[in-house]
């Protein structure tokens, strides 16, 4: 009977171990977590130049680099532009605007994986070698976008949008759904209801644009889903495989960021900008009082890079492990200007290889694009890394 008994105090010990130890629910530092917002040392690194493109674009959007070579996309033309990554000299060009093969009427989702490149357009998905050679296109459900490969199924998003009855309603559902090869949903990995970006007020005969708002994008890393769920309750991201198996969750406690006002001043500034095409309506720019928990955030190298909301002329970076242990934080400078002549893309356009941060800018001087790159992080010395620890180790 002690036998049995003690087997049974052995087996719940182990799974109150695992419980407690596991991914997802590992102990972290919060009182480092909570310094992690605080701190105020902006980076010595400067922005580097890397190189100027000679081709002429409209919007170029820098879509990827790795070892070898850097994606761009012409979004003028709706073409992919691949550069080598040493020189930056245009070595391929394929795609076009276009509803025929290998053409897209605007690129939606883009991904380069070890075989082949990937490009997801409404209603239709794309195969290239990695010279630009179109391999095969498979029909999918426009409303499927973006939609992206992941082992055998697609990672795509669905919103459901306040009905013609419901007109003032300023929540729509997002989902991220697993879909297989024939686009029929397998299962849905997250679902939530936010605030929608605009809304018409019927009182004031105005379009409200209310900028900050919570918000849910997913990233593909080594054949793992990373869905990012930016809140005012918490700082979430929860991991799946690809069939969908949920891994592990990190889950971090919400810090209160104001809004600054030399931030909202340089947002009205652009308001012209938020008139849609066609419409006369005048838009009216409201915000919230805080910032959501983050902006965007990239996975690369092994980490995940979460990427705040600027704070005036600086940005501050939380870099992560891939199970959410903090390793480092980075507190980098930010250009107000390039925000208030370009657009919101800046924020949400961090293409991060090796630890830097590559960008594209437009010079007004030289009517050019240029490619920039930023460190994001200083080198840490051996002996404070040597036990394998990040900062929320105690």
């Amino acid at each position: 009977m002690k036998k049995v008994y003690f087997c049974y105090l052995l087996a719940v010990s182990i799974i109150v171990f695992i419980i407690t130890c596991g991914p997802g629910t590992e102990k972290y530092n919060e009182k480092l977590w909570k310094n992690a917002f605080k701190k105020q040392e902006v980076l010595e690194f400067k922005p580097e130049l890397v190189a100027e493109f000679e081709e002429v674009y409209k919007r170029p959007l820098l879509q990827y680099i790795d070892d070898k070579n850097i994606y761009i996309n012409g979004s003028n033309e709706q073409t992919i532009n691949i550069y080598t990554r040493k020189e930056c000299r245009l070595k391929i060009k394929f795609g076009g605007k276009g509803e025929g093969p290998g053409e897209f009427r605007i690129i939606q989702g883009f991904k380069v994986y070890e075989d082949f490149i990937f490009i997801n357009s409404p209603g239709k998905n794309s195969y290239f070698s990695k010279k630009g050679e179109l391999l095969k296109e498979v029909r999918c459900p426009p409303a499927l976008v973006p939609c992206l490969p992941v082992g055998d199924n697609f990672i795509t998003r669905e919103y459901s949008l306040p009905t013609v009855k419901d007109i003032n309603n300023s929540f729509m559902e997002i989902k991220t759904v697993l879909v297989g090869s024939d686009f029929k949903e397998k299962k849905i990995l997250f679902s939530k209801s936010l605030n929608t970006k605009y809304t018409y007020n019927a009182k004031t005969g105005k379009k409200e644009a209310r900028l900050f708002p919570e918000s849910c994008t997913f990233k593909i890393y080594k054949n793992n889903i990373y869905i990012g769920y930016s809140s005012m309750d918490g700082f979430f991201f929860t991991v799946f495989d690809s069939s969908g198996n949920k891994l592990y969750e990190i889950n971090r406690p919400y810090i209160k960021r104001k809004i600054p006002d030399a931030l909202k001043d340089v947002i009205r500034n652009r308001k012209e900008k938020y008139r849609q095409r066609g419409s006369n309506l005048e838009v009216e720019i409201l915000f919230f009082e805080y910032f959501p928990s983050f902006c965007t955030f990239s996975v690369a190298n092994d980490k995940i890079y979460v990427f705040l909301y600027p704070e005036i002329d600086k940005q501050r970076i939380l870099i992560l492990d891939l199970k959410g242990k903090l390793i480092d934080v980075s507190l980098i400078p930010f250009d107000l200007q390039s925000l208030e002549k370009f657009s919101f893309r800046i924020l949400y356009s961090n293409i991060v290889h090796n630890g830097e941060k590559y960008y594209i800018k437009d010079n007004f001087e030289t009517s050019k694009w240029e490619l920039w790159r930023l460190k994001l992080c200083e080198e840490r010395k051996k002996e404070k890394s040597s036990d394998g620890k990040g900062l929320d180790s105690k």
